[in-house]
This record gives structure tokens, sequence and C-alpha cells, in this order.
């Protein structure tokens, strides 16, 4: 190795011939370049190193300088006689090492060997065994044994016990085994995913249908997996994926509390489908066995809390057939059976909570029949429950039965006239529906509360006459449908109340004369109701909603004096009419429909001059309510309709001169007012009712010639408005009626002073 001197002596030399081969370079470049004008040395030296050659010499003579100092400046190697030490002190450790490696590795490759021919060996003797106990087939024999050799090798105890069964005369206990447990890790599977979809369910009801999905393809005989998932498929899908669902589950019950819970799941897809005659037969099978489980075991808790379940799904049936006598007695009976529970378990929320769903149902069938003093008591008794219930629970649920007892107050106290405690009533529930909106805006559930609220008030806005204030109302209740239709754009339920939203605008829109517009809202509510038809034609609520689209725009045209147009609309409307009414004829809501549809069209031939064909169309609607009104004679809707037929035929024989058969009609409509507001002197729109009928007749007289009897027929009618505009001052209705009325009286005075 060279010395210090030698180091510096390679430095020099390196140096040197860095420069001298620098020097030659730019030298010749110069001599290349020398007759270019401007061309110096700095010049040649730039062109010196462009060719590769040159400059990979020069490169080589820096990199040999460059290495040259590292050595002199870097650690200094070790001479000979060092490296001798090394060796003498550690050699002696350095062969015992390498010795031991070699022995070790030596020792593995014998470990492996005799693994691997005692692995060979125990393949070799589980094939034996299989093939004495049976087994066959050369590739799959050996991949059988393979299998088993691996289980028997296993950390676990389980595998090595199934290993031990196939090879001690039982493959196929092992395999049933090995199935039992893929089996079983389904069902934990199934589990998670069941778990997922509750657990999801309040915020994205279509990732629970999801969830639901992969649960009960995991673990099919689940039967309360493929109920669920029946149940969101209903409102999240369509009635044919539910049905499925509700048969796969319906192969699998065993349990007789399960079959009854599937008839009430059929029986709710019947009613949809608006077969409501199959629908009631399903109730009733569910009905029976409730009833026989009850019987049993009187002190079976959650068989009796069944038995309440089928009366009110019965009941429900009743009311959408119209006959809500019927439905009081089962809604009465499934109130007697909650009644006992909750005295028996005063402390059990549940009870109390099902106790006032049934005071709510009750207070319906009032409102229905115009009882509304009893639906107030209803309702009341209702919201004292779930008043309580929210003062012992702090739980959203608590709070949104709240809501729900205030809007159905609010229902009430709009019926009346009394829209400035309905208003009091539906501010109260928007509070809570705010409050829970707020604390969980992912809920989707609270948030379509917080846009019925809006549309709650919305309604009591426009019957005070306060049109923007209803559109700001309806508005914000629409932003938050359209939020929820985006979300879920597969979702019908939003859907629908999307165009419940759109339909809600238009009506304000019609009342501010704004035809244009309102029509814009009509039809975007129709192009949503027609996708919903046309994805689920069997469906018969979206074949209501569709004909109910057709009517508002009717009103639309003839309001504009599209006539032909209106006429189309009406004539597609009455089509669905005919339909449900004919593929149900005992559902009375079905024959209400075509009763109002009739009553269209006939408005429409009045307005064209076509008195007889609209004293047809009118005479078509009178006879269906007339059934009706038979069918059911406390029910109060019934009998107002009726006097709405009876009024329009008067009017059909007014404009055709036949006074006399006129008063028949108005004399008719009157003797139901009349009844109607003596039954329920606080219900404003029986009272209202009564005025209007007394002014029809006033004007009938006044035409005949009696102008004293006009005007004590003015007098009654005024006397009417008076109570109302005072019993209601902010009812703006009213207070137009009255001025109307007494410009009436003032005119009929005035003529009768002149004769």
């Amino acid at each position: 190795m060279p010395g210090w001197w030698g180091s510096v002596r390679a430095i020099l030399v390196s140096g040197g011939a860095f420069l001298v081969g620098g020097l030659v370079a730019i030298g010749g470049a110069y001599d290349k370049i020398k007759d270019v004008p401007g061309a110096g040395w700095w010049e040649a030296g730039a062109a010196a190193f462009t060719p590769v050659l040159p400059l990979l010499g020069s490169l080589a003579a820096i990199l040999s300088f460059v290495a040259t100092v590292a050595q002199l400046l870097g650690p200094k190697p070790v001479t000979a006689k060092e490296a001798l030490t090394i060796v003498t002190n550690d050699g002696d450790r350095t062969r015992a090492l390498a010795e031991e490696t070699l022995a070790n590795t030596a020792l593995q490759g014998a470990e492996s060997e005799q693994r691997d021919a005692g692995m060979s060996g125990q393949l070799d003797e589980i094939l034996a065994i299989l093939k004495q106990q049976g087994g066959v087939g050369g590739q799959q024999l050996e991949t059988a044994a393979r299998t088993v050799q691996q289980l028997a090798e296993s950390e676990s105890a389980r595998d090595r016990e199934i290993a031990n069964e196939a090879t001690s005369g039982d493959p196929e206990g092992a395999y049933r085994a090995l199935v039992a447990e893929a089996e079983a890790g389904k069902r934990r599977n199934a589990e998670r995913f069941r778990q997922a979809a509750r657990l999801i369910a309040p915020f994205s009801p279509s990732k629970a249908r999801d969830a639901y999905r992969s649960a009960v393809e995991l673990d099919p005989e689940d039967v309360w997996g493929w109920i669920e998932l029946g149940r969101l498929e209903v409102a999240y899908t369509s009635l044919a994926e539910a049905r499925a669902c509700f048969l796969a589950a319906l192969q699998r019950v065993q349990d007789e509390r399960n079959r009854s819970v599937l008839h009430n799941e059929f029986g709710d897809i019947l009613i949809a489908e608006g077969e409501l005659r199959l629908a009631r037969a399903e109730f009733e099978t569910g009905f029976a066995i409730s009833e026989r489980l009850a019987a049993q075991d009187q002190g079976n808790i959650l068989w009796q809390h069944d038995l309440t379940v089928s009366n009110n799904r019965l009941g429900n049936v009743e009311v959408a057939s119209g006959n809500l006598g019927a439905a009081r007695e089962r809604f009465e009976a499934g109130l007697a059976i909650r009644e006992r529970l909750a005295a028996q378990e005063p402390g059990n929320s549940l009870w109390w909570r099902d106790l006032s769903v049934s005071y709510n149902n009750l207070g319906d069938i009032e409102v229905a029949t115009g009882d509304l003093g009893a639906a107030r008591e209803r309702f009341e008794a209702g919201l004292a429950i779930r008043e309580q219930l929210a003062a012992q629970e702090q739980s959203s649920e608590q709070q949104r039965g709240l809501s729900v007892s205030y809007d159905r107050l609010g229902d009430v106290e709009v019926a009346t006239g009394n829209l400035g405690a309905a208003r009091e009533r539906f501010e109260a529930g928007l509070a809570i529906s705010e409050r829970l909106a707020a604390q969980e805006p992912a809920n989707n559930a609270w948030q379509r509360d917080l846009s019925v609220s809006y549309n709650k008030l919305g309604e009591v806005e426009v019957a005070s006459g306060n049109l923007g204030a209803a559109r700001e109302r309806y508005e914000a209740g629409l932003a938050i449908r359209e939020r929820l239709a985006g979300r879920e754009p597969g979702n019908s339920a939003w859907q629908r109340d999307l165009s419940v939203s759109y339909e809600r605008l238009g009506d304000v829109e019609v009342a501010s004369g704004n035809l244009d517009m309102a029509r814009e809202r009509f039809e975007a509510g129709l192009a949503i109701r027609e996708r919903l038809a046309a994805r689920e034609p069997g469906n018969s609520a979206w074949q209501r909603d569709l004909s109910v689209s057709y009517n508002q725009l009717g009103n639309v045209e003839a309001a504009t004096g599209n006539l032909d147009a209106a006429r189309e609309r009406f004539e597609a409307d009455l089509v669905i009419a005919e339909r449900l009414a004919v593929l149900e004829p005992g559902n009375g809501a079905w024959q209400r429909d075509l009763s109002v549809s009739y009553n269209k069209l006939g408005e429409l031939e009045v307005a064209t001059g076509n008195l007889g064909a609209a004293r047809e169309r009118f005479e078509a609607g009178l006879a269906i309510r007339e059934r009706l009104a038979a069918r059911e004679p406390g029910n109060s809707e019934w009998q107002r309709d009726l006097s709405v037929s009876y009024n329009q035929l008067g009017e059909v024989e007014v404009a055709s001169g036949n006074l006399g058969a006129a008063r028949e009609r108005f004399e008719a409509d009157l003797a139901i007012a009349e009844r109607l507001a003596a039954r329920e002197p606080g219900n404003s729109e029986w009272q209202r009712d009564l005025f209007v009928s007394k002014a029809k007749l006033a004007q009938l007289v006044e035409a005949e010639g009696d102008t004293a009897e006009a005007i004590a027929g003015f007098e009654a009618a005024e006397a009417v408005v008076v109570q109302l505009a005072e019993r209601w001052p902010d009812h703006p209705g009213f207070a137009r009626d009255l001025v109307r009325v007494r410009q009436e009286l003032a005119r009929v005075r005035a003529m009768d002073r002149l004769g």
C-alpha cells in the first residue's frame, strides 16, 4: 500500500494529467474555431468538451484525481502486520462459527427429510384408511387425504377432532361437522347484517333493505329476516317484491304467532292494491290465530297485544271501506284490551303508547263522522298519555309521539274553524320536529316529520287567507322532500311526498290566481305520479294519486277557459275512478271518488251550456252518494256529499228554468245541512254549509218573485254567518261571507221598497 508520499505523488501526477489533458483539448478546439469572428480561448474551452471522446477523457482524469484525494483523506487501510494480528486473534472464533453453521444446516436438512418422510408416511396412512372406508377416485382421494392431514395438523382442537372422525370410520360425520361450522358462520354473518339493518334503518332505509337482502341470502331460514325485508320492500321497492319476501317467510314459518303476523303483512299489501275483500280475509285469518292463542293463555301479554294489532288492522279495512261503525267496533275492542294491559303493568311504556294510538284511531273515526267534540276528547286523552311518557322518558320516539298528538288536535281545530288554536298546536309540533331534525340531520324520518309540520302550518295559512305565508311553509317542506327524494331516488314514499308538496303549492297558486304557475306545480306532481303508477300498475294508491293529479289539472284548464283540455283531464280521472270502483265495489272511498269524477264532468257541461248532459253526470254522482249515505247514516262525510249533489242539481234546474224542481233539490240540501249543523254546533264547516243552503233558497224564492220570503231567507243566512264571524274572527272567509250576504240583503230590501 502506498504511504503518505506515495499518495501525494499520485495526486500530483493525476492533477498534472488533468491539466495537460484539458489544455490539449482546448488547444485543439481553438485551432478549429480561430477563424470564426469573435472566437477566443473562452469559446475554445466550451467547444473542447462538446465532443464525446474528449469529454470522457477529461472526466476520467477528474475521477482519478478525486479518488486519489479520497484515498489520502479517508480511513487508513490496515497494514500486513495488522491483518496478521486480526487473523490470529479471531480465527478460532470464525472457524467455530462456520462449523456451527454447517452443523445446523445439516441438522435442519436431516429434520426436514425426516419430517417429509413422516408427512409422506402420514399421508399414505390416511390414504389407506380412507380406501378401507370405501373412498374411491385417485386424485380425489389424495386431495381428501391431504385435507384430513391439514385438519390433523391444525392448532384448532376442533379441527383435530374432525380429522379423527374422518379417519375413525365416519367421513360423513366429518363432512357434516365442517358444513355445520360453515353454516354457523353464515348465520353469524347474517345476524351481523340484520344488526346493521336495524341500526341504519332510521337513517337510510335503502341501506337497511340491502343489508336484509344479504342476511336472507346467508341465512334464508330466518323467518323474521324475510318479514323485515318485506316491510322495507313495500315502502321502498314494490309490492311484488314484498309479497315474494312474505311468501318466502311463509314457506319457513313454524310458529303460529309468526303465521298470524304474515297474514297481517299480506293484508297490508292487499289494501295497497285496493283488494279490501281479500285484505279483510287475510286480517280475519290472522285475527283468528291471535284470538285462539290469547284464549289458550290469557296471561300471555304478548298474545293479548297481538289481538289488539289484529283488531286495528280490521278497523283500518273498515275505514277504507267507509264502514265507520264497524271500524269503531274494532278500534274499541282493541282499546279495551290495551286499557287492561296498561292497568296490569302501569310501568310498561309500550302499553301506554299503544293505548294512545287507540285513542287516536277512535279520534279519526269521530272526525270522519263529523263529531269533532268527541274527536277532541279522544285526541286529548292520547295527548295526556304522550305528555306523561315524554316527561318520564326523554327519548326521540316519545317526543315524536307527542308531536303527532299536537298535529291531531290541530286538525280538529282547523275543522272547527279555530285557526288560532290550530296554529298553536301545529307550532308545538313543529318545535319538536325541528329539535329532532337538528339532533339527527341524517335521520330521514325526522326530516320527513319536519316537512309534515311545515305543511300543517301551510294549511292553516291557506285557511286564514295568508297565501304568502302558506307558500313559505310549503316551500320549506318542499326543500326537505326534494333532498330526501334526491338522496334515495328509488324510495317511492319520498317520491310521493314530493308530489304532494307540488300539489300543495299548486293549490296556493290557484288561490292566488297564478294559474300558469299552478299548472307547472301540478304537472311536476303528475310526472312523479305517472312514474310511480307505471312502475307498479297494480298499486291502487298510486292509481288514485294519478287520478287526483288529472283532476287538479282539469280544474286549472277549466279556470283558464280551456274546456276541451279540461275535459281530457277529467275523463282521464274518470277512467281510473271507474276502474278502481269496479275492482272493489265495497270500497266506499273508491265509490266516493267516482261520484266526484261525475260531478267534475257535470260542472264542465254546465260551463259549456249542455245542461242535459250536466244533469246526467250529477245524477250519476247522486246515485252513488245516496247508496253510501244509506249504508252508513252516521257518516257525516257521506251525508255532506249528498247535500252537495242536491245543491248541484238544484243549480242545473235553476239554469234550466225549472224553479219548482230546483226548490226540491235545495230543500233536500238544506235538510241535511240543518241536521249536521245541529249535531255539531262547533263545526264551522257544517255551519257554513247551513249558511250557503239558506242563501241559495233565498235566491231561488227571489227568482220566483217572493221578495218578502227572500228577505227572510237572507236574514236567516246572515244570522248564521254572524255567529261564525264572531266565534272565529281571524277567519277571513267568514268575514267575506258576511259582507256578501249583507250586500244581498241591502239589494233585496231596496227592490222591495221600490216595488
